[in-house]
């Protein structure tokens, strides 16, 4: 298969940086800015069309190729950025939650707790009006509503019960990004060099 690409890298050219897929959605297509009035390359999927593929590290050797390709293409362009998941985040979330919520707490600030706290109430109420329990009595007085921290991972896993992702509801997904931002530097300043540092002295010791 000499003349069959083996990976797709999507990008879109916008005037300025881009915080999510939405964005990129409402800024790109007919109608919407010129490449020439460029100004950023938002990388945001990687696709690999063989099996075989799924799972290799290619994007940063990739991307800079690609780099290489606009800017010879569109020189007006000054910002290169990804538009990435964190591997490993939300599996370290859930796993300090339900193992030690404190640790969780303790990275978020009192206005992320207020925040979660909100919308999972605005949420929950959401949900019942949907499943047609329009009471409005908002449950029994004797519930006893959970942990900020249990409040955001039910939040972030709603759609794995048939419900809507959290990502969809545009004020909550502006509610849970104070919260989601501070946890996802804590993870990748800390957590995430901690696996690394690991890693390393096992490979060290293993050596």
């Amino acid at each position: 298969m000499p003349e069959e690409p083996l990976v797709f890298i999507h990008a879109a050219l916008l005037s300025g940086m881009a915080d999510s897929l939405p964005t990129i959605r409402d800024n790109t297509g007919l109608g919407t800015e010129s490449e020439e009035e460029a100004r950023c390359a938002i990388f945001y999927t990687i696709s690999a069309t063989q099996p075989g593929l799924q799972g290799v590290e290619l994007g940063n050797f990739l991307i800079k190729r690609v780099v290489g390709s606009l800017i010879d293409d569109f020189p007006n362009l000054e910002t290169f950025a990804t538009l990435s998941p964190i591997p490993g985040f939300m599996q370290w979330l859930r796993n300090t939650v339900l193992r030690s919520p404190g640790d969780v707490s303790a990275i978020m600030t009192e206005d992320d707790a207020e925040m979660i706290e909100t919308t999972w109430a605005f949420d929950t109420e959401r949900s019942r009006d949907d499943d047609g329990d329009s009471d409005g009595d908002g449950g029994s007085d004797g519930d006893i509503s959970p942990l900020p921290e249990s409040m955001l991972l039910a939040l972030l896993d709603r759609d794995e019960g048939g419900g809507e992702p959290w990502y969809l509801c545009p004020a909550t997904s502006e509610n849970m990004r104070a919260p989601l931002m501070r946890l996802g530097a804590h993870y990748l300043s800390r957590e995430r060099r901690k696996g690394c540092v690991e890693t390393l002295c096992l490979c060290v010791y293993m050596g």
